[in-house]
């Protein structure tokens, strides 16, 4: 009996030499670590960044452009529109002006910026704000297709007398939201088409990259998560806009 304990005892030390090994090899091989991570990032997205088809499937829209049909402001003589990174602030608050919109919708589209115009005509600007392009390309909408819609965007917006301001698109830091390598290759042959198209068309172009990004990335001190700004990126944003603001609207 005891020889047959120590017989076992054997084979179960054998047994998880040979195991042991064979599992790290194959944790490591085929990078189990950086899969659950990937899984992980995924499960904990906000809702809004998750892939759509169409601005149609994005709640915050639906949401957004519903309030806009029931808010108390009939006029406003600036617009700030765009996507999470314009609508995480208070615009108001942060410009100290009370003549200003934020009419930036999480996870909106160029596509979707373009379909909700009617309501930034509603309220009579002069000036529109416009910062987009970021979920487009997180979304595999083709550069192309997102610099064609911005043209009609800024069209549309001069047809009815109002004054765009392109913003660059920024530059993203990390992997959470989409490949950044990638997406910043997309993002700089964006910002240089909307760069010349400015440049043509006599229209103010903020380019805010200058500031936020180094080496055509994000720079880590601006965000707290790659994509989105922290407060330091908009106060800095605060006085680009405040010096246009002078410019285009100076106060009698």
């Amino acid at each position: 009996m005891i020889k047959l304990k120590k017989s076992l005892f054997r084979l179960s030390v054998i047994v998880n030499i040979l195991i042991i090994p064979a599992f790290l090899f194959l944790f490591f091989h085929y990078d189990i670590p950086g899969k659950i991570k990937k899984k992980i990032n995924r499960n904990y997205q906000p809702k809004s960044f998750n892939k759509v088809h169409s601005y149609k499937e994005n709640i915050n829209y639906n949401i957004q452009r519903s309030l806009y049909e029931i808010y108390s402001t009939k006029k406003a003589d600036v617009i700030m529109l765009g996507d999470s990174i314009t609508q995480l602030v208070d615009w108001k608050e942060l410009l100290g002006e009370n003549s200003v919109v934020n009419m930036g919708i999480a996870a909106d589209t160029t596509e979707g910026v373009f379909n909700r115009l009617a309501y930034v005509y509603n309220l009579k600007p002069r000036l529109c704000f416009i910062m987009m392009g970021v979920n487009d390309i997180i979304f595999d909408v083709p550069v192309k297709n997102i610099f064609e819609n911005y043209v009609k965007i800024v069209l549309a917006l001069e047809d009815k007398g109002i004054i765009p301001v392109i913003q660059s698109t920024l530059y993203v830091y990390n992997n959470v939201y989409c490949n950044y390598a990638q997406a910043n290759i997309k993002i700089g042959e964006l910002n240089s088409l909307l760069r010349n198209f400015s440049k043509e068309r006599g229209i103010y172009f903020l380019d805010l990259n200058l500031i936020f990004s180094k080496d055509n990335i994000l720079k880590n001190e601006f965000t707290y998560d790659g994509i989105h700004l922290k407060s330091a990126g908009y106060a800095i944003w605060r006085t680009k806009i405040l010096s246009i603001i002078k410019e285009y609207l100076p106060k009698n």
